[in-house]
């Protein structure tokens, strides 16, 4: 009556809470009647309190309250958590056989969690043999790892056998891992043994690092002849990290002679990964330090990435200091182009400016290329206008040609209005193959439209056969449409050879359909004997039809001399009928020549009657015969 007629506000509604689990115990609804007055979203606790007052005198009686009151989700959680305490204590089996008629859900999920839980840190061998007794399935392995995650601190060894019995699984690594390291608190040596003792595995190597990490921290010579002692392999090599990490926090001299006396390899580089990525993350001063003492070569090269991202995130101020600090020569270019690369991510216009500002025995060239590589991604529109109001000269032609490069990927019209900037021819032929080949997979036929509203320029018909060639290699008679409707001669011929050739691999027929019909000329010669090559080796009775339909010109005996090649293996009679019908000297005697060769193994007889009956056993050379 006294709270009833106090004024509300935060000392009645402290009062409350304090009064509540006394009324309750004596008569639980008036302490739910008295809750009322407590203002909504500050009642979850005082539910807490009311039903674990209650459940203690009569938990049946509250339990089925519990569950008919019409209150929030957060409230009803509330009451079933006092439920749990109190019955979990004096009767966990009777309240697990109340939970099991709640509702499937999250009600009684978590309020068997909580039974579990309260049950193992109160008497852990009755609920673990409880968890043990139900029958295999998720129930079993939720009910297992609750246990075992809420087994008294005191016995950590008990925990990590109950724990022992989860299935096999990321679960129970994740368990073990964590009761281990618990254990390694109070008993590093049982721990670590413990922990040596398994077999291979996922969670053997975290877990022995872990455990002589911690032994490290007072002990960090005894952690390293541990680790020392292991067997050769991932754990010993995961272990010794661990522990030189924790070594070099605080002594990073004495991290480096051990490193010093390791041999190189494997071994080394995994530790020298490890301690270089998890010192810079927490102690970036320490770590750019250690990788200062490392001896000059490939050792120090494989640490500074490492070093340089953890000191770029802590202090990019300290990280730039520390890269021009130095020596000049790779070390530090390494240093530069890494550190650019990392600042770019978060500010690249600021990186890219810091990057031009440095002189050229620092790499800037090379270091700018690395900040616009990173700028390009993320505001490409940004990184072209600052590439572009440049003054002229090699560092705005270099900008463009690594923007150009870049760029290709993902926009290649916005890449090919860079390369009509760029001066320097190779520079351009560079950066044409970049966009061919990009615009070849992306859109053909953006590119193709795109290249027609080019001025009629070298750069012009140099894209072109890039792209030509390039899109072929997928869709050759594609390509060659597209070809087809530029001016004659604007495609190089080489191009459309070289797609011609690859569309004679997928459909022979059509490719020498579309090469007959090209008009005299180199074009037409280099297409039929390509088409002629290709078609001899899989179906030569055919390609020798098609030859047969050709008119007997220059174009045809190339052709004919292409096939007499190929065809010889399979074909040596028809192979030999080809190469005698080619009139041009040298194409002749090379066509014969090659037959003889072939056919003289196959069938030394034959091969001199066919050489006698066209007159031309004299071409053939004496050792040959």
């Amino acid at each position: 009556a006294w709270i009833r007629s106090s004024a509300s506000g935060p000392l009645r509604t402290e009062t409350i809470h304090y009064a509540l689990p006394l009324v309750a115990a004596l008569d639980p609804h008036a302490a739910l009647d008295l809750l009322q007055l407590v203002p909504e979203g500050l009642r979850s606790s005082g539910y807490t309190a009311v039903f674990e007052a209650w459940a203690a005198n009569d938990p049946v009686a509250a339990a089925a309250h519990a569950a008919k009151l019409e209150i929030t989700y957060s409230e009803q959680l509330a009451a079933f958590e006092g439920v749990a305490r109190a019955w979990g204590r004096s009767a966990p089996r009777a309240a697990l056989a109340w939970a099991d008629t709640l509702p499937i859900g999250r009600f009684k999920t978590t309020v068997i969690e909580r039974l579990l839980a309260i049950w193992a840190a109160n008497d852990p061998e009755a609920a673990a043999a409880y968890a043990l007794s139900l029958p295999g399935g998720a129930r079993r392995t939720t009910a297992i790892a609750g246990i075992a995650a809420n087994w008294p601190a005191s016995d950590p060894q008990g925990a990590v056998r109950f724990a022992e019995k989860l299935p096999s699984g990321g679960n129970r690594n994740i368990l073990l891992r964590e009761l281990v390291t618990t254990w390694s608190d109070s008993d590093p040596v049982a721990a670590l043994a413990y922990a040596n003792a398994l077999p291979s595995g996922a969670v053997k190597p975290e877990l022995v690092g872990s455990i002589l990490e911690r032994i490290a921290i007072d002990n960090p010579q005894q952690a390293l002849d541990a680790a020392r002692q292991l067997p050769p392999g991932f754990v010993r090599n995961q272990a010794l990290s661990q522990v030189l990490t924790e070594i070099a926090r605080r002594q990073p001299e004495a991290a480096l002679e051990f490193l010093r006396n390791t041999p190189p390899g494997g071994a080394r580089d995994f530790m020298l990964r490890h301690i270089g990525d998890h010192l810079s993350g927490v102690d970036a001063a320490t770590a750019a330090r250690f990788v200062t003492l490392l001896p000059p070569g490939e050792t120090q090269h494989r640490a500074i990435p490492y070093i340089v991202t953890g000191l770029a995130q802590a202090d990019p101020a300290a990280a730039k200091a520390w890269a021009l600090s130095l020596p000049e020569g790779y070390t530090r270019s390494l240093a530069l182009n890494q550190l650019v690369a990392d600042l770019a991510k978060t500010d690249p216009q600021a990186a890219t400016a810091w990057a031009a500002s440095l002189p050229a025995d620092d790499g800037g060239g090379r270091v700018l290329e690395a900040a616009l590589a990173e700028w390009v991604k993320i505001a490409p529109s940004a990184a072209i206008a600052w590439a572009s109001a440049l003054p002229e000269g090699p560092a705005r032609q270099n900008s463009l040609v690594t923007l150009t490069t870049r760029l290709a990927q993902s926009d290649p019209s916005a890449a090919l209005d860079l390369v009509l900037e760029i001066t320097d021819e190779a520079d351009q032929q560079l950066a044409n193959h970049d966009i061919a080949l990009a615009w070849s997979r992306i859109d053909p036929d953006t590119a193709f439209e795109r290249i027609s509203d080019l001025p009629p320029i070298s750069l012009r018909s140099e894209l072109l056969g890039n792209l030509v060639n390039y899109y072929a290699q997928i869709a050759p008679q594609e390509a060659l449409a597209h070809a087809a409707k530029f001016p004659a001669g604007e495609v190089p011929a080489e191009a459309l050879a070289g797609a011609v050739l690859s569309w004679s691999d997928l459909d022979p027929v059509a490719a020498a359909a579309w090469s007959g019909k090209l008009p005299a000329g180199s074009l037409r010669e280099e297409a039929l004997t390509n088409v002629v090559g290709n078609w001899a080796r899989h179906d030569p009775a055919e390609a020798s039809k098609w030859l047969d339909s050709l008119p007997a010109d220059a174009a045809r005996e190339r052709a004919a001399a292409r096939y007499a090649e190929t065809a010889v293996a399979h074909r040596p009679a028809d192979a030999a009928r080809w190469a005698a019908s080619v009139n041009q000297p040298d194409l002749r005697r090379e066509a014969i020549e090659s037959v003889a060769r072939a056919w003289l193994k196959a069938d030394r007889l034959a091969a001199v009657s066919w050489l006698r009956s066209i007159g031309a056993r004299d071409l053939i050379p004496i050792p040959m015969l």
